[in-house]
């Protein structure tokens, strides 16, 4: 009687546990540095099953993944918005489906783990879900469309506008006297500017350094924004340095970015500085360290003297 008894309630268990469907599924397998990405996650049971979830509140955890998938590091994804669930009913099952708005702050290829979830007493797990992030592609041109050109015909009988210039002709001479004096004017004035006036192409430094200061200058620490500013600040760097010495720096790690670095023979000191730069970047970023304004206003002003140090020939002779 016993044997029977256990064997009811083991092919009872073994029913209730593959009566379960799980699914986990991205809104996009490829997204841009900022953007949100939605996970879903549903599951389906039995319609008196009990189902519980504990979300996440501020970050879910990733590998990060190296050309061969394997996992390198660990990288928070922040979640954007709430998560939100749903449960609804149909005949006799009931579906789960809950949802995450989340982003990731730097590039590279990451796994997502599945979450638990927890029907009738029984922990399951989601499968795992694999995203690519890259930065915003550059631009280098815009198409330019025609100029869509209108015209209004004028009537043939225009007799009163002439009738008004003739019996008003000296106001219309004046205004052609005073129109040609400014405009002889304006060309005697300007035209030593002119003259003296060339268009001179901005050297690797002087974008990077007008980059610099025009990030600074938007404070975006002050509108709560501290993660983005230093985001930018790295990017800004890491291209410089990828452009100046013909390195692939925007996708590495500071640690991969150190090795580079030193295998071109940069000078200890600047490649000290530079890491120093990348290594607050990732403080703000994955440690949510919030520095002072003194000391992001320092970290700015030691990226301009990385830039400075590092400036091609070419740029030194363009400067004098």
């Amino acid at each position: 009687m016993i044997q029977k008894l256990v064997y009811v309630v083991l092919l009872f268990s073994t029913t209730t546990c593959f009566s379960q469907e799980l699914s986990a599924t991205l809104s996009a397998k490829k997204i841009q540095i900022g953007i949100p990405l939605k996970l879903t996650y549903s599951a389906k049971s039995v319609q008196n099953a009990e189902i519980e979830f504990i979300s996440r509140k501020k970050s879910i955890l990733a590998q990060r993944l190296d050309e061969n998938l394997q996992s390198k590091d660990t990288v928070e994804f922040e979640i954007l918005s709430d998560f939100s669930d749903t449960l609804s009913k149909y005949e006799e099952t009931k579906t789960w489906i809950g949802q995450y708005t989340v982003t990731v702050w730097d590039s590279g290829f990451y796994s997502i783990p599945g979450p638990e979830i927890t029907i009738d007493d029984v922990t399951y797990q989601f499968e795992s879900l694999r995203v690519y992030s890259s930065y915003t592609p550059k631009i280098d041109s815009l198409d330019l469309y025609d100029i869509q050109e209108s015209y209004i015909e004028i009537p043939e009988n225009s007799t009163s506008t002439l009738n008004f210039i003739a019996k008003n002709w000296w106001w219309v001479l004046a205004i052609i006297v005073l129109l040609f004096g400014f405009i002889i004017y304006r060309f005697l004035k300007n035209r030593n500017r002119f003259d003296s006036e060339k268009t001179i192409l901005l050297s690797l430094e002087e974008r990077t350094l007008n980059a610099i200061d025009a990030l600074e200058k938007r404070k975006l620490w002050e509108e709560d924004r501290l993660k983005e500013h230093f985001v930018q600040l790295s990017y800004i760097l890491r291209s410089y340095l990828t452009e100046r010495y013909s390195i692939s720096l925007l996708e590495k790690t500071t640690h991969e970015a150190r090795l580079l670095l030193e295998e071109i023979a940069l000078n200890k000191s600047t490649i000290s500085s530079i890491i120093s730069v990348l290594s607050e970047a990732d403080m703000v970023k994955f440690a949510k360290s919030k520095p002072e304004v003194n000391s992001i206003l320092l970290v700015s002003r030691m990226a301009r003297v990385i830039v400075k140090e590092t400036r091609p020939i070419e740029s030194e002779n363009h400067a004098e």
